[in-house]
């Protein structure tokens, strides 16, 4: 277990040493790294030591809990602050809960009090460790892929190519591996793994994403005991996130049909596939079609020929282009293709469209009647 550094703050001295006794044999996860008497020693301790955790009795001399807290927040790596307080030391409590203290003991604090915070504590610290990491960006040149970037990537790729019987599938096996580890490590992973998935999915499917509160999914994790019941939780969560994935069309692959579409309408005259829209959007071509039936109700060539004929009428109808011109405006280099795809959507050939066209115009055109001047 990766241990975790904690600084004791208290002004009487066997308190300090049945603290630290507790916490070395706790199998919490930390690591007693310094002691204070007073405000002075605390400061100095926690610049020499750099704890993850400081565990404080308001009641030590020298110390102001709030002006303790309100420091710590100064710092660029924030410590964890859980404070001891008596009733009468309410008031200074409350003052420090206000900038951001982890937890408030009451005293007497019993052993098993101690201990749940800490445990609490320790997944809490490395989740905000973490959390702090994947936010600033490592210099160039140093980072490297991780196994959650790698996975990141994967699903990634899974869900652009409609492959959700995989991500599915992936999800439900790793978090069925988090039982094999430790149970702060099981717990740790699992909130990354819920939180990674979700990620993904929101990646993916925009505002359509299963709602997510991570502060709800900690303290559930938190709750938990052995690394099964972290298994069981993260199993649980990602079949949540899971359930209706790919039933429903997401909101950015509607958001990609109807690029699609606005393309069609300015590029219909130019070599267009659905194997080229597809790779555009980084998505299997079988995803992309499927997409675009569902979407649309009709396939994307028969959408193509569709926006071709429609304009090949208005240039029939509205010019005097030979046939092999309007063939090429349209998008084809062979009259002879076009004249055949025109007459399978209208049921005439080309000429034959336009000429019934103009005798329709010539017929409702009303007749002229001359009159003789007297």
């Amino acid at each position: 277990m990766l241990k975790r550094k904690l600084l004791i703050a208290h002004g009487q001295p066997f308190f300090r040493t049945w603290l630290r006794t507790l916490v070395e044999g706790s199998g919490t996860g930390w690591s007693v790294v310094g002691e204070a008497g007073s405000s002075e020693q605390a400061w100095e301790q926690i610049r020499q030591t750099r704890p993850h955790l400081i565990l404080c009795d308001l009641a030590t001399p020298g110390l102001d809990g709030a002006e303790l807290a309100r420091r710590l927040q100064e710092l660029r790596v924030k410590p964890l602050l859980v404070v001891m307080t008596e009733d009468k030391e309410l008031a200074e409590a409350e003052a420090a809960w206000k900038h951001g203290i982890f937890d408030m003991i009451a005293k007497p604090c019993s052993q098993e009090r101690i201990l749940r915070l800490l445990r609490r504590a320790y997944v809490h610290s490395l989740v905000k460790e973490r959390r702090q990491a994947a936010q600033e960006p490592e210099p160039a040149g140093i980072a490297e892929p991780g196994p959650a970037a790698e996975r990141q990537a994967r699903w990634r790729e899974y869900l652009q190519s409609g492959r959700f019987a995989l991500w599915k599938r992936e999800a439900a096996s790793l978090a069925e591996q988090l039982a094999f580890l430790p149970p702060a490590e099981a717990k740790l992973e699992a909130l990354r793994l819920v939180t990674g998935a979700h990620a993904s999915l929101k990646r993916q499917l925009g505002p359509s994403a299963p709602e997510f509160d991570y502060e709800a999914c900690l303290e559930q994790v938190l709750a938990l005991f052995t690394a099964q019941e972290a298994a069981e939780w993260a199993g649980g969560a990602l079949a949540r996130m899971a359930k209706g994935l790919g039933s429903r069309p997401s909101h950015a692959d509607r958001g990609i049909i109807r690029r699609t579409l606005a393309y069609l309408q300015k590029h219909y005259m130019e070599a267009c596939s659905a194997s080229d829209m597809a790779e555009r959007f980084h998505m299997s071509q079988a995803y992309f079609s499927k997409l675009f039936k569902r979407e649309t109700g009709e396939t994307f060539s028969g959408c193509l020929t569709r926006l071709r004929m429609e304009q090949a009428e208005r240039l029939l109808t509205g010019t005097d282009l030979l046939i092999s011109e309007v063939a090429a405006g349209v998008g084809y280099d062979d009259p002879n293709y076009f004249a055949s795809v025109f007459r399978d959507t209208h049921g005439v050939t080309p000429t034959e469209f336009r000429k019934q066209n103009k005798e329709q115009q010539e017929a409702a055109s009303p007749s002229r009647k001359y009159h003789s001047i007297p």
